[in-house]
This record gives structure tokens, C-alpha cells and sequence, in this order.
């Protein structure tokens, strides 16, 4: 397992390490295997990190991948990500703590087609595609990982006569199966902040399947920079369409066009759970379309404007939703959204096996059952709101007393007493007595 280095002083003469490094990508791949990682020194770089429609050079498992990694906290800037041939393969690449900036690239910032498969981007920053932050079209094999990722400002919005052409521009835009999205944040893109969609695909022609949306942040997505007011293209926070055995749980979404789709392309068994959705500008929180068979919403969260499940199909099966009812988040409007020992939502959900840990790692449950919502409550006891009572029982209040006395008291409280102390014109008499 080799390292190299490419730095912007480098030269392609060199051999490639930290003192001596590369000057291009392509050099790097001419010379890299499996298991070998290639550290980028800061600057921003116009060449293709790796090339579409050629292969590349690829790991064989994730025990013996190819990484590209920005050098130690380095800010290294690239140009796009573009996986895709008919000749090889790209498959176990990962690429990590890059700013991946579509403004130097054409269309997506991201994208990952044929003969691409076992595909991880982790720590990016990606943003100003002029389409899709991420594409992963319905001809790659999936299986990818895309986690800890700031995903914005993706999708230029088109002006036409008839107003923003937009809709088809998201965060990331999935057409393939069994990816993992975990902990990503996604805000300010033209369209979803994700969608799982395939055109002219169901659960039965390949639609994309059995993908896991979790742990993420999504907010403010559906934006259009100023240019005109937005026309309705229906897009969400979430969606999950064509496919089957999608699941999305743990997610945060607020002050989104809407919240959670599932509705087209007769999507089935999808899953939708301990999500915490507030303040929706538009549209329903979560919505399950006619076409969407066997849904199953429950230990969700949702409160605020356009707090609704609008469910349009009589298969869906819908628990344990706290809907309409405060749930006393700590402080919804520094999106803290965890939650407060007396909300309702504690103690309330049902056990969900994929959604522990919450969001926050936490294993749940921490009380007596699931709670609901993205968040698991830690905090134990609930907070002591009945203060205590005592009298001195011994001398009476009545008599004169001096000298050495013993003082006896009576004290009471609804959940214990740890000690009493003893005070004399506002001074203490010795020590707490336990």
C-alpha cells in the first residue's frame, strides 16, 4: 500500500513524494494499485481528479480501496468527479475532505454512471453544480456511500417564459440502488434536497431500491436565488419514488418546501421513521401518494407550519406520529430540536430497530420505550418543580431557650430529602445534617 502526493509546485518528473510530489492526477493514476492513497496539497485544481468515460485505476474491496484524500486539513479545491465507462470499471474509490465546486465544472459536480459501483465520498463540501450536486444515474451499479457531506447551492434554477425550469436540480439526485446517505447536511439546492427517482422505472422494471437516507440535516432546499417567485414543482426535503424498501429515518428537516414525498413511479415498502420535520413552507410534511403501496410512517415527529400526513393510499400503516402536538424542542429556533424532559414524545414511539442509535449516536431507548422524533431524550430524572418543606419540631416556636439545646426538625419533599441545614439570623449552624 503506497502513498503518493500532487501538489501545484509538483512536477510529474518527481517521484511522487511529500517533498518531491506530482504536479498532476494524471500522473498519480498512471502509477497507483489498489490500496494505495493519493494526498492533494491545498490550491485549487482545473484538472479532472479522475475521468469520465475512461477507467480508472480501482480498489478491489473496501479493505483495499483507492483513496483520494485533501492532505491534513489542507483546502484543496476540485473540479468535478466523473465516473463513468463502457471499457472498465470504477469501483471501491473513496474520496474524502475535498471542496468539490461545480462552478469549474459542467453539469453535475458529481456524477457516477456505468461501470461505476462501491463509490465513497466522505467530508466533502459540494456545491454550484449547474445541475445535480451528486447523479447517480440508473445504469451504475450503486452500492455507493456518500456521508458527512455539506451538499448546497446546487441546480442554477433556467428562466423561461413560463417562469424557473429548475425541478430536475437537487442535492443529489439517486437512479440507483443500495446507496447509504448518513450525515449529511443539504441546503439552499433548486429541486430536493435528495431524491430517489428513476424516470419510466417501477419496483418491478429496476427501479431504485432498498436505499438508506439517515442521520442527515435538510433545510431551506427549493430556492431560486431572487430571479422570479418559484413555480410549484412539488419538490421536497426528501423523496423516495420507482423503487422499493427505501427507508429514511433519523433525518432533521425544517423550513423545507415539504418534507417527505413517497409518490411516484407505484413505489412499495417504504419506510419512514423517527424523522423530525418543523415548519414546512409549502407543503405537507410527509405525503404518500395514491400510487404508493404498503408505506409504513411511524415514531415521526411533525409540528409547526404544514404539520400533515396526507396519506392518499390505504395500505400505508402510520403509528406512534406526534402530529400537530408541541413537542417541546429545546429551541426550535436555534434548530436545536432535541427534546425537553416533559414533551410528549418521549416514551411514546415503538421499537424500530434500524433508527437506534438517533441522530446523535445516542442508543435508544434511553427511557422505558422508543421516543419519537430524530432524537432519543437523555437527561434521567425529570426536573424537581415542587420545592421541599420543613419546621423545627423541637424546641417549640413558642418557648426561650439557651444554652446547649438538641433541635430537631421535620422535613418533606415529593422525591427526597438529601440533607438539612440549620441557620440562625441567616448564618449556619455547623454542617448539612444527612
Amino acid at each position: 500500500m503506497a502513498t503518493y502526493y500532487v501538489s501545484l509546485s509538483g512536477n510529474d518528473s518527481n517521484p511522487g513524494t511529500i517533498g518531491s510530489p506530482f504536479l498532476t492526477f494524471t500522473k498519480a493514476r498512471s502509477v497507483i494499485v489498489a490500496g494505495d492513497t493519493v494526498f492533494v496539497r491545498a490550491g485549487t485544481y482545473s484538472e479532472r481528479i479522475v475521468l469520465n468515460n475512461a477507467p480508472n485505476p480501482s480498489g478491489t474491496s473496501w479493505s483495499s480501496p483507492i483513496t483520494y484524500s485533501a492532505y491534513n486539513s489542507e483546502v484543496v479545491t476540485i473540479r468535478n468527479i466523473g465516473l463513468s465507462t463502457t471499457t472498465g470499471v470504477n469501483r471501491y474509490m473513496i474520496f474524502k475532505d475535498f471542496i468539490i465546486d461545480g462552478q469549474y465544472s459542467e453539469v453535475e459536480t458529481v456524477y457516477m454512471s456505468s461501470g461505476t459501483s462501491h463509490i465513497r465520498v466522505q467530508n466533502c463540501e459540494v456545491k454550484r453544480a449547474t445541475w445535480q450536486g451528486f447523479l447517480m444515474h440508473k445504469n451504475s451499479g450503486g452500492n455507493c456511500e456518500i456521508l458527512d457531506c455539506n451538499i448546497h447551492l446546487n441546480g442554477t434554477p433556467e428562466i423561461t417564459s413560463g417562469g424557473h425550469n429548475g425541478s430536475h436540480r437537487h442535492g443529489i439526485y439517486c437512479q440507483s440502488s443500495n446507496n447509504l446517505f448518513d450525515g449529511n447536511e443539504f441546503y439552499n439546492n433548486t429541486g430536493f434536497g435528495i431524491t430517489i427517482f428513476a424516470s419510466g422505472t417501477t419496483p418491478s422494471t429496476g427501479g431504485p431500491s432498498n436505499n438508506i437516507i439517515r442521520n442527515n440535516l435538510i433545510h431551506h432546499n427549493h430556492w431560486w436565488n431572487g430571479a422570479v417567485s418559484p413555480e410549484t414543482f412539488g419538490s421536497s426535503g426528501i423523496g423516495m419514488d420507482c423503487g422499493s424498501n427505501n427507508r429514511c429515518y433519523n433525518n432533521v428537516i425544517y423550513s423545507d418546501f415539504s418534507g417527505i414525498a413517497v409518490k411516484w413511479g407505484s413505489p412499495i415498502d417504504n419506510k419512514i421513521y423517527n424523522n423530525t420535520i418543523f415548519n414546512m413552507t409549502t407543503d405537507d410534511a410527509i405525503d404518500i401518494g395514491a400510487g404508493a403501496s404498503r408505506t409504513v410512517v411511524k415514531n415521526n415527529i411533525v409540528y409547526g407550519t404544514h404539520a400533515t400526513i396526507q396519506n392518499d393510499n390505504s395500505s400505508t400503516v402510520s403509528s406512534n406520529n406526534l402530529v400537530g402536538v408541541n413537542p417541546q424542542f429545546v429551541n426550535s429556533g436555534a434548530a436545536n430540536f432535541r427534546l425537553q424532559s416533559s414533551s410528549p414524545a418521549i416514551n411514546n414511539g415503538v421499537v424500530l430497530s434500524e433508527t437506534s442509535p438517533d441522530y446523535d449516536g445516542v442508543t435508544r431507548p434511553q427511557g422505558t420505550a422508543y421516543d419519537m422524533g430524530a432524537f432519543e431524550f437523555v437527561g434521567g430524572v425529570a426536573p424537581d418543580t415542587t420545592p421541599p418543606t420543613g419546621s423545627v419540631t423541637f424546641p417549640p416556636s413558642s418557648s426561650t431557650v439557651s444554652g446547649t439545646i438538641n433541635i430537631t426538625c421535620l422535613a418533606t419533599d415529593n422525591i427526597g430529602i438529601a440533607n438539612v441545614q440549620f441557620y440562625l439570623d441567616g448564618s449556619p449552624l455547623g454542617g448539612p445534617v444527612t
